[in-house]
């Protein structure tokens, strides 16, 4: 029997070891996602900076299309079996998305964005509310900010400071709402006080040592 490591972030995500693949843009596909899965971690999509909503649907079609084979190369048990699911929101890209939902026992989808980029535009927001309602992902994770605020007006001042550019509804109380855990990728103390105001369900705390993408130099290993 695999070993189940006993850890915090195993007790909140359904995985056998504490370990996250990283959504790197133009790596982590869907396939390297369900692998890691499969390995007992928590695989991510990279949807980077969220600009193609096809590219990202191919990757989540091909993330379940490989669950399901594993399924099917397996005993079925009571765990295992294929749960009925809600009927697919009018409007919907045409996809297999119904069959790959019958693996929605296990779904671990999890998808990592851009916050900057990803949730910059009207556009955006509608792709990324899009996702959680068709998809229904486990987890999303965000970076560069990690919270980002819907805007009132029409995005031309997106780096406002004026709370009244801004209304209460963020890509955390968002996800929440689909039912989808939210993990903060964070570069700086500060911004890591403001995940856990929001309720986050993980940080993840990147150093300046990471992959070099100019964070500040306050959290380091």
């Amino acid at each position: 029997m695999k070993k189940t490591w006993n850890t915090p972030f195993t007790q909140t995500f359904p995985c056998r070891i504490p370990l996250c693949s990283a959504p790197m843009a133009g790596v982590s596909g869907g396939l390297l996602a369900s692998r890691v899965c499969q390995a007992g971690g928590l695989g991510f999509i990279a949807a980077g900076h969220f600009r193609d909503l096809l590219a990202l649907e191919r990757e989540i079609d091909i993330f379940f299309q490989n669950q399901q084979e594993q399924l099917t190369n397996q005993p079925q048990t009571k765990q295992s079996q294929p749960q009925p699911q809600p009927q697919q929101q009018q409007g919907a890209v045409a996809t297999d998305n119904d069959a790959h939902r019958s693996v929605a026992a296990i779904n671990k989808l999890s998808i990592g964005f851009i916050g900057h980029s990803s949730l910059s535009t009207k556009e955006g927001w509608e792709n990324y509310e899009y996702i959680l309602r068709t998809y229904q992902p486990l987890a999303v994770q965000f970076f560069a900010p990690s919270i980002v605020y819907k805007h009132n007006d029409n995005f031309d001042n997106y780096h406002s400071k004026n709370k009244n550019d801004h209304n209460d509804e963020t890509n955390v109380t968002m996800a929440k709402k689909y039912g989808t855990k939210f993990i903060a990728q964070v570069g700086s103390i500060q911004e890591a006080q403001e995940a856990i105001r929001h309720d986050v369900d993980a940080i993840i705390c990147q150093g300046s040592e990471a992959g070099g993408h100019g964070l500040r130099r306050n959290l380091g290993n």
